[in-house]
């Protein structure tokens, strides 16, 4: 039986790397990722960020290509903050 282990670790900023990450804001984003990340079947190893940038590490099944799997936990950090009428990831 085949065995993978893929670890990844993606870095992505705010639009124009401004510091618009205050608490809340990242925390929202922080839930939304990882909630997504496990949703694409992956084991959150670790996410933070600062004021202008957010990291997460994992470990992801061989089923999506990292930049598949990146778009889609990239937008939805985004998605709660777009809601709010607030653009904070540059895409």
């Amino acid at each position: 039986m085949p065995r993978n282990k893929l670890f990844y670790h993606f870095i992505w900023s705010t639009k124009g790397r401004k510091p618009l990450l205050d608490p809340v804001t990242k925390e929202t984003a922080i839930k939304a990722i990882i909630a997504k990340a496990v949703d694409l079947g992956s084991i959150v190893l670790a996410v933070n960020g600062t004021e202008d940038r957010m990291h997460l590490l994992v470990s992801a099944p061989p089923v999506f290509a990292p930049s598949i799997f990146f778009g889609q936990v990239q937008e939805v950090s985004s998605h709660p903050m777009r809601h709010l009428g607030r653009k904070i990831f540059s895409q």
